[in-house]
């Protein structure tokens, strides 16, 4: 049969002359350029990039790829000779010459603009999220590019000014399809019996081992890191922590496993250690087959290979049962079973595909969590030990007869998240340009920065008032800069790290004038998580925040007293992650009541005031500050709460004002003491009976007393006494007088942990209104709500034991704590939610609630148990699925 010659098209030809131009011929001064400009490692421990010679070749091929392309549109050129001739191709398609044309010159800068945007285009995308690898590569290309349009007589004189754009990292899309849909073929035949069930008596230790590892890294969902923490502290413990089967875990890599539960260490908060509660099913597992797991803690191989011996079992039970006459499985099934567990060749594999299946079967704060987006600061275990939500079973870790390796963990690379302040004002700016300035000028002009600083200061100040923060900022930077040696230079540092954040948090108008000290260091915690920054920056925002209240001391702004210097954010942390139990909240309240030397009148203000933050969420300056007038009625029934801006109470943020539905976390009785309290303060009286044992009956009686007295137009605290009015110096010693008897009322129980504070209510809020909200969810897993929410078995023995006219709880009953539990539930999510089919983010609505500027404020710094939420999750998920 006689060939048929194929005609190719002119561009054909020149792809299949380029194609073999590129893989004979080399650029030897490409390679060099290469080789000196030593590549990022962000591109080398790629494949295509591992070496000069690869990026050479990358690098001209993608060139020709362009090539083709403009010469298939636009025919041959100026531009397509100037490109090929950078390929060191001989037979140009037009000739160069010395001298062209404006307009040949024009086309050609426009074919180089639109070269560049290919190439970056083209780029892997292991790369292209990265800014050191696509810069890297520009700069190349480009400087390559311009060296050769420079010998070849056509250079681009113009500037060409490229613009590359670095999309940010998009978690959702990295997820790993293949390795969750083999995993989704494991444990759906695993759950419908098509898979054998595991004979576990017949593995050997090692293969029970490894079967207790592969639940734990594809059900729990953990970091690489973390599974051989837990590996290794799975065989150092004889038996799991109770109530939810958890291990203790060091929160810092430093603390050798060995050392974790050191019980003194534990009980005094020097080791912070963080809870991992796994899935029922591999809880389970450990619970019946520790007993024969008599090896020592060994290396991330050891456990890699036990993973290994046991999905080998498991494939080889699988193979001898489909071979059998009563398999169910066809061929197609079994070869679908066989391929998903040959995928997980490795941990790695098995860990990623873990992250994809998590990510669509738990609430997003919950997985988010697991894969380490965020830290949150978790109760320490003299909080859990004290609410008795962990007990360590068999304190003793298992003897090892011989020295215990400990496993070694890369130190994960901190990332350096500068907080950008393009969202900030015009004012911020300027200020850290006039810093920066000064900066670099090594000192030399302090008057002209110091001019320049006032300047914008006099702007402010007839804008804003004296006191204004803006202007006090503006105030405490020329201080610096007059200051400033080249000893104390570093000091220079401080507005760049305070003013972004500053200006993010605070409106323009708020001042520091009443806030006292603890008040300051909450604000201080809300600032440093809105501001995002690593551990040194955090640490040059401390030192910022310091300087510039003692700078208000010393010009006589504030006293002294006023404000406590931040030292160490781990001794705020360990402060601030503590929760008050419902049963320790109630004990709280009958112990205030029962202070006989206190007028009951100041009695019914403290337990208004403490039940508002607990169930409501106020700051302490948002609740006792509050004005009668903010209690509205409708109809004359109290409908909602204002948290508002008023002359006695200048809020911080935007987010801080607020409706609040009381409602919603109030429950019956709660109500009609509000009711009660705001008829009274509207007629400029105070509540002098008994509230906390009134009946519901005696409540309205009182009610109705009190509103037969006419109303006062002028407006006065709902908690404070009127003489208050317009002097922040009596009102902060007013409060400061009803938060000192409430921190008495709540240290003074017993059970209860000194380190108690305000502040620690309006966080027990966060927590138990997202208890409230999630249940919903977790209709199976209850048990570990009520562990931690009626908490403290010493406060429910000393509410059970008062005067039965008390009317307290008996939170030791289940039925009390699930009718409890329930009804307060239902309401919540209906009011807050819109009930049960509601869409909404449940943390969403816990921060709306708490007047924060973001969810990830209230999940890093207020929700302090997310770890036994993720453990509820991951029980409502897997609490069928049995190993047997």
């Amino acid at each position: 049969m006689p060939l048929t010659l194929i005609e190719q098209t002119p561009a054909q030809m020149l792809k299949s002359e380029l194609n073999i131009l590129v893989d004979h011929n080399q650029d030897l001064e490409l390679i060099a350029r290469i080789e000196s400009a030593t590549p990022p490692a962000i591109l080398t421990q790629l494949s295509d990039f591992s070496t000069a010679k690869d990026i050479h070749d990358y690098v001209r091929k993608t060139l020709a790829q362009v090539l083709v392309a403009e010469f298939i549109e636009n025919g041959a050129s100026l531009a397509t000779t100037w490109g090929l001739g950078l390929l060191q191709y001989r037979s140009a398609l037009l000739p160069l010459r010395n001298s062209q044309s404006s307009d040949q010159i024009s086309l050609l800068q426009n074919f180089y603009l639109q070269l560049m945007q290919k190439f970056l285009s083209r780029l892997k995308t292991q790369a292209s999220v990265n800014r050191d690898g696509i810069t890297w590569l520009f700069n190349l290309s480009n400087q390559w590019c311009r060296d050769y349009g420079k010998m070849a007589c056509v250079d681009i004189n113009k500037q060409a000014a490229i613009r590359i754009t670095v999309p940010e990292p998009n978690i959702y899309a990295q997820e790993d399809q293949d390795g969750h849909l083999h995993l989704m073929h494991i444990l759906k035949a695993f759950e419908v019996g098509h898979l054998p069930a595991i004979a576990w008596p017949k593995l050997s230790a090692q293969e029970q081992f490894g079967g207790y590892l592969f639940f734990a890294a594809c059900l729990s969902g953990v970091s690489y890191q973390k599974l051989q923490m837990i590996a290794h502290m799975s065989l150092l413990k004889k038996k799991l922590d109770a109530p939810f089967s958890s291990l203790l875990l060091p929160m810092d890599s430093s603390l050798k496993l060995v050392n974790v539960y050191d019980m003194g260490a534990l009980q005094s908060g020097q080791h912070e250690t963080q809870r991992w509660i796994p899935d029922p099913l591999s809880a389970s597992i450990y619970k019946k087959q520790r007993k024969n797991w008599d090896f020592q803690p060994q290396g991330s191989q050891f456990n890699s290979r036990c993973i290994q011996l046991f999905i080998a079992s498991w494939k080889s039970t699988l193979i001898n049962q489909s071979a059998s006459s009563k398999s169910s499985l066809s061929g197609g099934q079994l070869q679908l079973l066989k391929n998903a567990l040959d995928y997980f060749k490795n941990t790695s594999s098995l860990i990623s595909a873990s992250k994809t299946y998590h990510s669509r079967i738990l609430p997003a704060f919950a997985w988010h969590y697991q894969q380490g987006h965020f830290e949150s600061k978790d109760l320490g275990f003299p909080s859990l030990e004290r609410l008795a939500s962990i007990e360590i079973i068999n304190k003793g870790m298992a003897p090892p007869d011989q020295k215990v390796r400990e496993p070694t963990f890369s130190k994960e690379s901190e990332s350096n998240i500068e907080k950008t302040i393009a969202n900030q004002t015009h004012w911020a700016k300027s200020c850290l340009i006039i810093i920066d300035q000064f900066a670099a000028n090594r000192l030399d002009e302090a008057l002209d920065a110091i001019s320049n600083l006032e300047m914008l200061a006099i702007e402010l100040e007839f804008e804003l008032g004296e006191e204004s923060l803006l202007v006090l900022l503006s105030r405490w930077m020329q201080f610096l800069i007059k200051n400033a040696t080249q000893i104390n230079v570093a000091s220079l540092a401080f507005p760049k790290a305070l003013l972004p954040p500053m200006a993010q948090m605070y409106e323009l108008y708020a001042d520091f004038k009443d806030l006292d000290a603890d008040t300051r260091l909450e604000d201080y915690e809300d600032l440093e998580i809105e501001s995002q920054y690593n551990k040194t920056s955090q640490a040059i925002l401390r030192s910022a925040w310091n300087s510039f209240h003692e700078y208000l001391i010393s010009i006589g702004y504030i006293e002294a007293n006023q404000f406590i210097p931040i030292k160490k954010r781990s001794k705020l942390a360990k402060v601030d992650s503590e929760y008050i139990s419902q049963a320790e909240f109630q004990l709280a309240r009958e112990t205030l009541y029962s202070r006989l030397d206190v007028p009951l009148e100041f009695r019914n203000i403290c337990i208004m005031v403490m039940t508002l933050s607990y169930r409501l969420g106020l700051r302490r300056s948002e609740v006792t500050k509050l004005s009668s007038s903010h209690v509205s009625f409708l109809d004359g029934v109290m409908n909602r709460l204002s948290v508002q801006w008023w002359r006695e109470n200048r809020l911080k943020t935007s987010s801080s004002t607020r409706l609040l539905p009381m409602k919603a976390l109030l429950d019956d009785k709660e109500v009609l003491w509000l009711e009660l309290m705001a008829i009274a303060r509207r007629r400029g009286l105070w509540v002098t009976e008994d509230i906390l044992h009134a009946t519901d009956k005696e409540l309205a009686v009182l009610k109705s007393k009190y509103a037969s007295h006419p109303i006062l137009k002028n407006k006065n605290f709902l908690f404070l006494d009127d003489v208050n009015l317009g002097d922040p110096s009596k009102a902060t010693a007013a409060v400061d007088k009803i938060i000192k008897l409430i921190h008495w009322s709540l240290r003074h129980p017993g059970g209860s942990s000194v380190n108690l504070r305000f502040h620690h209510l309006r966080h027990s809020c966060a927590t138990n209104t997202l208890f409230l909200l999630m249940s919903i969810h977790l209709p199976h897993s209850h048990k570990f709500i009520f562990n931690m929410m009626y908490g403290n078995p010493t406060a429910i023995g000393k509410l059970n034991s008062m005067d039965p006219s008390s009317n307290a709880m008996d939170y030791s009953d289940e039925a009390v704590r699930a009718h409890d539990f329930t009804v307060r539930a239902k309401r919540a999510r209906n009011i807050l939610m819109d009930g049960d089919n509601s869409s909404g983010s449940e943390v969403y609505a816990v921060s709306c609630l708490l007047g924060h500027s973001s969810p990830m404020t209230t999940l890093t710094s207020y929700i302090h148990i997310i770890d036994l939420l993720v453990g509820a999750c991951l029980n409502e998920c897997f609490f069928t699925l049995k190993t047997v």
